[in-house]
């Protein structure tokens, strides 16, 4: 897989209101903007995964690879999954 399968833990209360959750230990879960920037409180933003979980890349596909799997420029250089959600 990309990534851990469990990436975060939260009890649902209320199907209406969505729910991420604290990470599971060894990820980090990250809520960027189009411009790979961390999205202020209660605004989108696309989910990154990044951590001891990931993956090193898709397998013998190197053009998805580079598409879902990036550095972010701002976080130090950290790898993360970009998972299009």
């Amino acid at each position: 897989t990309e990534c851990c399968v469990d990436t975060t833990i939260c009890r649902i209360q209320n199907w209406s209101i969505p729910c991420l959750g604290p990470t599971i230990p060894n990820v980090k879960l990250l809520l960027l903007n189009e411009n790979l920037s961390p999205t202020p409180l209660d605004t989108c933003g696309e989910i990154f995964i990044s951590g001891e979980g990931l993956a090193l890349e898709y397998f013998r596909d190197p053009i998805l690879t580079q598409q879902k799997f990036i550095t972010l420029p701002d976080q130090a250089a950290t790898r993360a999954y970009r998972t299009g959600d």
